[in-house]
């Protein structure tokens, strides 16, 4: 049962710096240009599902190339063996950091306080690039509402620190704080999105 939110982790969509794309109005315009040459990680996740829902309203198409190793997937993205990789902002950070990648797009509501020079999917005009990376405490189903509605409040008192926000800045987290009820919606709200996004992609449930 949720007890309370901690944070959301930074989602971001990347391509190689040596494709020269500045926007992600420019990569859709390419991938339209150049159909079925551009390859993207199959890394199963809500990071995928995003950029999928985003592909196919955008309508493009990629190749999916299947990976167990998250960072293999960004460092293949660095050499142009991928022309697109979507992950948490801190898998894509070092490359995009050493020059080689560029991250066009992050996926919240609202650009991360740490992140202000890359925009939202919102604001570069492709609304379906988004999701929440929500972090936060769950506990089981036998814990009372009272209980856990006290753990949350006391959660979001101790974390209200400049310290801790440093600390989550630095993880490529920003901080979301909010209790039981608070994460509840939040989980509520992306339970929602994803199934629509599986509506749209036809993707059925397994059991």
């Amino acid at each position: 049962m949720p007890v309370a939110r901690f944070s959301s982790t930074i989602l971001g969509v990347g391509v190689p710096a040596s494709m020269n794309i500045a926007t992600l109005a420019d990569f859709v315009k390419r991938a339209r240009a150049e159909a079925g040459k551009f390859n993207s990680a199959a890394v199963p996740g809500i990071t995928e599902l995003a950029f999928d829902y985003f592909a196919h309203s955008a309508k493009i198409t990629t190749t999916k190339v299947p990976y167990k190793d998250i960072v293999q997937a960004v460092n293949d993205l660095a050499e142009d063996r991928l022309q697109v990789y979507s992950a948490s902002y801190a898998i894509l950070r070092p490359q995009r950091e050493a020059g080689r990648i560029t991250v066009l797009a992050q996926m919240g509501r609202e650009r991360a306080p740490s992140l202000p020079d890359i925009p939202t999917g919102i604001e570069a005009g492709f609304p379906e690039l988004e999701m929440d990376g929500n972090v936060g405490l769950f506990g089981s189903k036998a814990l009372a509402a009272e209980l856990r509605e006290r753990i949350g409040a006391d959660v979001v008192a101790v974390s209200d620190d400049k310290a801790i926000d440093d600390k989550l800045n630095a993880t490529a987290q920003t901080p979301s704080r909010g209790g039981a009820k608070e994460f509840a919606a939040s989980i509520e709200r992306q339970r929602a999105q994803i199934a629509t996004i599986a509506k749209a992609l036809g993707i059925q449930p397994t059991r």
